[in-house]
């Protein structure tokens, strides 16, 4: 395995998976919001 292709490999997961946890966090706070906003 190259090194270099397993980094490139690694910081694509890595920002992938950082992607799609900042939408994931943003629609959970959007939520969380219009539950409190509806009390």
């Amino acid at each position: 395995m190259d090194m270099q292709l397993f980094w490139d490999s690694v910081i694509t997961v890595v920002s992938v998976v950082g992607y799609v946890g900042s939408w994931v966090a943003l629609g959970l706070l959007i939520r969380w919001f219009i539950v409190k906003s509806k009390r």
